[in-house]
C-alpha cells in the first residue's frame, strides 16, 4: 500500500500499525528491557488504526470532528497505557515477568484508577467513531461508498468489539480474557487490515 500510493498517507500508518502490534507482543519477551517496551506500547496500534480507518483514503483527517477524534484517540494512550505500566509491577502481568524497568511505585489501585479513567472515556470515544464512520458511508456518493465499504464495514466491527470489549469493564467484567472474546477481537482487527486491502 505503501508503496503503490506514495501520496496517501495510508501506508505508512499501516506499517506503523503493524509495527506497535508487534512490539505490544513484547509483553512475553523474557528480558527487561523488551518487557518494558511492550507494556508501554500495549494496545496503541489501535489508536493508528483508528485514523486509518477514519482516514481512508487519503489518510488525512477531512473534517473537524475526525481531527478532533483522533486528538482525544491519541490522548488516551497516556492514561490507557503509559502512566498504568508506571505504577504496574511485572507481577501484576504474570508471575515469573521480568522487572518493569520505568516502575516509579508498585500501586496497583493508582494503575488501576488510570485503567479506568481510561475505560470510562473510550465509551464515548468509541460510540463517536462509530457514529463519524457511518456519517462517512451515509455522505458518500454511491461510487464512493462502493470504493469505502470494505473499510467501512471493517471500521465499524472493530468499533463495535472495542465497545463491546470497553463496557463491560466499567462494571468489573473482563470480557478480553476469554478466548473466544480474543478471537474475536482478532478477527476484526484482521478484517481491517484486509478492508484496506
Amino acid at each position: 500500500g505503501w508503496t503503490r500510493r506514495r501520496p496517501s498517507r495510508i501506508g505508512p500508518l499501516l506499517v506503523a500499525t503493524g509495527l506497535l502490534f508487534l512490539a505490544g507482543g513484547l509483553q512475553v519477551a523474557p528480558w527487561p528491557a523488551a518487557f518494558t517496551l511492550g507494556i508501554v506500547v500495549g494496545e496503541s496500534f489501535l489508536n493508528v488504526l483508528a485514523l486509518a480507518l477514519l482516514t481512508f483514503p487519503t489518510g488525512r483527517a477531512g473534517t473537524r470532528g475526525e481531527r478532533m477524534l483522533f486528538a482525544v484517540i491519541v490522548g488516551l494512550v497516556l492514561p490507557g497505557i503509559v502512566l498504568p505500566s508506571l505504577f504496574t509491577s511485572s507481577g501484576d502481568f504474570c508471575p515469573g515477568c521480568p522487572r518493569n524497568l520505568i516502575l516509579l511505585a508498585d500501586a496497583p489501585a493508582v494503575a488501576d484508577a488510570f485503567r479506568l479513567l481510561a475505560t470510562v472515556l473510550a465509551v464515548p470515544i468509541g460510540a463517536a467513531f462509530v457514529v463519524l464512520l457511518s456519517g462517512r458511508w451515509r455522505s458518500a456518493t454511491p461510487a464512493a461508498r462502493r470504493a469505502l465499504a470494505p473499510v467501512i464495514a471493517a471500521g465499524l466491527l472493530l468499533g463495535i468489539v472495542t465497545l463491546g470489549n470497553e463496557i463491560p469493564l466499567l462494571f468489573g467484567a473482563l470480557p478480553s480474557r476469554s478466548t473466544a472474546w480474543t478471537r474475536v477481537r482478532l478477527v476484526a482487527i484482521l478484517a481491517a487490515s484486509l478492508g484496506f486491502l
